[in-house]
């Protein structure tokens, strides 16, 4: 009888665990997804940190002849 009194014991034991175990599982998943969904959610939509400056062509075109003249 007390062999099986210790291995019901242990048995519950390994249960508990196993629920503790699934529960951080399902909290790290979930914790995972919003932070995959922010990222998704920051990634489509544009930033003005990331914007370019580009200058009008023209301004580039004659700054560019100036410096390939040869000199005089």
């Amino acid at each position: 009888m007390v062999r099986f009194a210790a291995h019901e014991q242990l048995c519950r034991s390994l249960q508990e665990k196993t629920r503790d175990l699934e529960s951080q599982l399902a909290k790290e998943m979930k914790a995972r997804l919003q932070h995959e969904n922010r990222v998704a959610a920051a990634s489509a939509k544009p930033s003005s940190s990331f914007s370019i400056f580009i200058p009008k062509s023209d301004s580039l075109d004659t700054e560019k002849s100036r410096h390939l003249d040869p000199p005089s």
